[in-house]
């Protein structure tokens, strides 16, 4: 019975045997690297990122002029050379102002925090789209070249290894793709 499976499995993978399989490998992280759109798309993040930093050192330096009027108004509710009438009027405005300072400060803390998951959305977002290009030219050219796989050469297992050990470098297209890629435009330098 065992050599009949056993027959049975060698003539089903008979028509494999004679289909010799091409595969190609490419680094996709010197694609996404070297891919003329990435540093635009890292340049309108850091801008929008400025953007956002800007309005919270606008708010820190009214948190600063209001800190310094607070910091006048503790100092004449503190001086023992004024009235009792003019102490307490100075320490109802500390007060006031120690309480803008509060709800400033936790104004600057919720836009940051509600800014930073933007920030962090969009950086996935856009990098997705740049993959998703990189992706869909790799998946063409190696059609165009009759490959039945490709792999990622620059992918990483968990124990920090190359996932594919070895590759010939006839195999490898990045050089390729990456001329389909940035056709027709130069990558900028990267900060």
């Amino acid at each position: 019975m065992k050599k009949f499976i056993l027959i049975i499995a060698l003539f089903a993978l008979l028509p494999f045997a004679d289909a010799a399989q091409k595969i190609v490998t490419v680094n996709i992280e010197k694609l996404f690297n070297s891919y003329y759109k990435t540093p635009q798309v890292e340049n309108i993040i850091k801008k929008q990122a400025e953007v956002y930093q800007n309005y919270l050192n606008k708010k820190l330096a009214s948190v600063r002029d209001i800190d310094k009027k607070f910091r006048v108004e503790l100092d004449k509710a503190q001086n023992v050379t004024l009235s009792a009438a003019d102490r307490a009027a100075a320490a109802k405005n500390a007060e006031k102002y120690s309480s803008e300072i509060r709800v400033i400060r936790t104004e600057m803390e919720a836009y940051s925090n509600e800014k930073r998951k933007e920030m962090a959305n969009m950086s996935l977002k856009k990098r997705a789209e740049l993959m998703q290009e990189i992706s869909d030219c790799v998946r063409k050219t190696a059609i165009g070249l009759g490959a039945d796989f490709v792999f990622d050469i620059s992918g990483k297992t968990t124990h920090q290894i190359p996932a594919i050990i070895y590759a010939a470098p006839s195999t490898d297209i990045t050089n390729q793709v990456l001329q389909i890629l940035n056709k027709g435009n130069v990558p900028e330098k990267r900060n």
